[in-house]
């Protein structure tokens, strides 16, 4: 009798030796999954502050006769970019770099208050925007110039 309650104790034992290791997995799973959502997030997050406060003036330098050179100035606020990109719709249509338009220097309006100037290679009609893209973000200030 005392052999059949030594391996009763035993059982009761490894079983909750297991139900731990069991719960600890869990955990270990759990945060895993956790853990790469809040630092993917946190990434996100990062990449979009350097865009708060960044805002697209857009002025043209040879309106109204051609209609092809615009300068695209960034307000002073928002952080700098170590890249930075613009993105250039031509009357509502996307334009693309060095075959329907060119900008005056690499890492367009990467800082507070940076110029730059973008010839297009056909004239544009109704209107020019103008947005930056920074750190992997697209900025929500863009600007517009209305012919």
């Amino acid at each position: 009798m005392i052999n059949r309650k030594a391996k009763h104790a035993q059982a009761q034992v490894i079983t909750t030796v297991l139900i731990i290791l069991l719960v600890l997995a869990a955990i270990v799973i759990v945060w895993q999954v956790v853990g790469n959502t809040i630092e993917s997030g946190s990434e996100k997050v990062e990449e979009q502050t350097a865009c708060i406060g960044v805002d697209v003036e857009v002025s043209c330098s040879d309106c109204p006769t051609t209609n092809t050179t615009f300068i695209a100035k960034r307000s002073a606020q928002g952080g700098t970019f170590e890249s930075s990109e613009l993105k250039v719709l031509v009357d509502g249509e996307l334009k693309t770099i060095t075959t329907e338009y060119t900008v005056s220097k690499t890492n367009p309006l990467a800082s507070p208050l940076d110029t730059a100037t973008i010839t297009l290679t056909t004239a544009a009609e109704t209107s020019v925007e103008v947005g930056v893209v920074g750190g992997g973000s697209t900025c929500p200030g863009i600007g517009e110039f209305e012919l």
